[in-house]
């Protein structure tokens, strides 16, 4: 099963199968190259709900742009501690904790000092027939983050 072709049709995937295949595609969020654009659909929308302003990302140009803010973090990990699935929405959640080192570029104006973060959250992942993400929201304490990086 890839991101892109998965091994039988989304509509037909059972509940069980559908986490199965979302928890791979929002996996791939780890390591170093975290701008994972092949995931999304090209008129996809990815809403991070801890923004002041402009909250809501659409297609996939305005997406990578936005991800490129988390482009000095290094060593992503994602330890996913529940999911669930929403079958009325055919949608999948998620609570995790994402883990990374602040040491490549600066974020938020705040230069890297080789602080390693820990922040806590939730993401809610709709994938299209194509297996490609179509809708993703992200529930987080951004704030949370920004203190990390200012500590002394």
């Amino acid at each position: 099963m890839t991101r892109s072709n998965p091994s039988k049709p989304i509509k037909a995937m059972t509940a069980d199968e559908m986490v199965a295949y979302t928890k791979a595609l929002f996996l791939g969020f780890t390591g170093d190259t975290h701008t994972p654009l092949d995931k999304f659909a090209e008129d996809a929308v990815f809403i991070d709900v801890t923004r002041p302003v402009n909250k809501t990302f659409k297609g996939k140009k305005a997406i990578g742009e936005f991800l490129m803010d988390y482009a000095g973090m290094s060593g992503w990990e994602l330890e996913i501690l529940a999911e669930a699935y929403d079958a009325k929405k055919n949608r999948v959640g998620f609570e995790w904790i994402w883990r990374s080192v602040h040491d490549k570029g600066p974020y938020d104006g705040i230069q890297p000092r080789g602080i390693k973060t820990a922040v806590r959250g939730s993401t809610w992942i709709t994938v299209n027939d194509e297996g490609l993400i179509q809708e993703e929201i992200d529930i987080w304490n951004r704030e949370h983050l920004v203190q990390q990086l200012c500590a002394e």
